[in-house]
């Protein structure tokens, strides 16, 4: 295994990882929106 290929599995290894980082906070964003918007609506009807 020569150095270079070392250095791209390096930063290949990098960038899947940041890549899945960024999509889980994604996610999480999307789900504690939706869940706020659940809330909402409850407390919503609740008040009416």
């Amino acid at each position: 295994m020569g150095y270079k290929s070392k250095l791209y599995i390096n930063f290949y290894g990098r960038t899947v990882s940041s890549t899945l980082s960024v999509a889980r906070q994604a996610v999480n964003s999307v789900l504690s929106n939706v869940a706020n918007q659940q809330i909402n609506r409850a407390f919503g009807l609740q008040k009416g």
